[in-house]
């Protein structure tokens, strides 16, 4: 199934109670960072990287989620990294922890001094990665895309997460990807729902821990 950004936003705030109008006023206020787009030419956002419908449903989110501990599981270029960190500043606060094993090559993402009172990088093979008790209330995971690796993030987010933190997994609907991903929170939960946005062929999977698991 797929959504335009305003069916979408309103079916994620009944499902995990949210404010409709909120969402959809975050997401009109997105700035303009861009994301992935097929055929362009010497764009910022390379393959990998959010397309910019996903990025601005991200922005929305952390927006109104007012999360003061993110973490983003996979940095890449850093394109969602960038809305995440705006979201913050446009919140008021919160901070942003940013995670990749650097196997994807490339430059990184090369934030800012600005940027980097916001956010921390931390390089490490994702399976040695531990999340601490009650911090993260939100977590963006895009990552290597197997089933092991996502529900090694599931879980952990699961038994350790905040009550109400929500766990975003892009690319839960992908062609190559998606099944894989969807089987990784399914070992964790069956609470989550997807959500594909076009032009975006990626997709999220979305979940709010609540105490009722």
């Amino acid at each position: 199934m797929t959504w335009n950004v305003e069916d979408a936003l309103t079916d994620i705030a009944q499902q995990f109670n949210l404010d409709a109008d909120a969402l959809k006023r975050y997401a009109a206020e997105a700035p303009d960072i861009g994301g992935f787009a097929p055929g362009q030419q010497n764009g910022k956002w390379t393959v990998g990287c959010i397309w910019e419908v996903d990025g601005v449903m991200l922005y929305a989110l952390v927006r109104a989620m007012k999360p003061r501990h993110c973490l983003e599981v996979g940095t890449f270029y850093g394109c969602s990294s960038r809305y995440i960190i705006a979201a913050l500043r446009d919140n008021g606060f919160g901070h942003l922890t940013t995670m990749d094993n650097g196997d994807a090559g490339g430059p990184g993402p090369q934030f800012t001094d600005e940027e980097l009172e916001i956010v921390n990088e931390i390089r490490m093979d994702l399976f040695d990665y531990q999340m601490p008790s009650n911090k993260y209330d939100f977590v963006f995971e895009d990552a290597m895309h197997s089933t092991a690796q996502v529900h090694h993030i599931w879980g952990m987010f699961k038994e350790v997460a905040p009550d109400n933190a929500m766990i975003i997994s892009h690319d839960a609907e992908q062609f190559l990807v998606g099944q894989a991903v969807r089987a990784g929170i399914s070992a964790v939960t069956d609470q989550y729902k997807t959500y594909l946005v076009p032009p975006g062929d990626c997709g999220m999977a979305i979940w709010r821990k609540t105490y009722r698991g």
